[in-house]
């Protein structure tokens, strides 16, 4: 008779994974490659009391983790390193605000005053903006966001320009 040994994955713990992330600007959302400010990884694989090193126990690959929504990760054992199976596990990915965006009026000019000089035009102003996240993205106008407008259409009085977050961003 022989004995069969190794590790299954299901019977592994996994410390510092988070419920939800932010979206990352159709980047891929990848726990496992965060390191906290000593350089150690912030997710950690552990049986019994030895942490697991990816390559060597385990690899790791994720599904629909590039937009908002449900992301899976799967952990699967290595069997030459002791461990077997999968441990399959979920996270959220959480629409980014758009109140952290930077946003610019295009081809207005910025009065004395500190307020946007825009021309009357009849039906109302609605000056383009470019509208760009925290991480350098540029965000697509009916895709990522929508305008609205307020008080636009009158002389002297001061408009309103509201943006609001669509699909992957949300927030005004």
């Amino acid at each position: 008779p022989f004995r069969i040994s190794g590790t299954s994955m299901k019977e592994i713990t996994v410390e510092g994974l988070l419920q939800e992330y932010l979206y990352a600007d159709g980047k891929e959302v990848t726990p496992t490659s965060e390191v906290n400010e000593k350089a150690e990884k912030v997710v950690k694989l552990k049986f019994s009391k030895e942490i697991l090193e990816e390559g060597k126990h385990y690899s790791v690959s994720y599904q629909k983790n590039t937009h908002k929504g449900t992301a899976t990760i799967t952990f699967k054992g290595i069997e030459t390193g002791g461990y077997t199976g999968t441990k399959k596990m979920t996270f959220k990915i959480l629409a980014q605000p758009v109140n952290d965006a930077n946003i610019e009026l295009v081809g207005v000019t910025l009065g004395e005053n500190g307020v946007y000089e825009v021309p009357y035009m009849k039906g109302g102003v609605k000056p383009a903006i470019t509208v760009t996240t925290k991480n350098g993205t540029d965000l697509v106008y009916g895709t990522d966001y929508t305008v609205t407008y307020k008080d636009n259409d009158k002389v002297d009085k001061e408009a309103v320009l509201t943006v609001r977050g669509k699909g992957n961003y949300t927030g005004s």
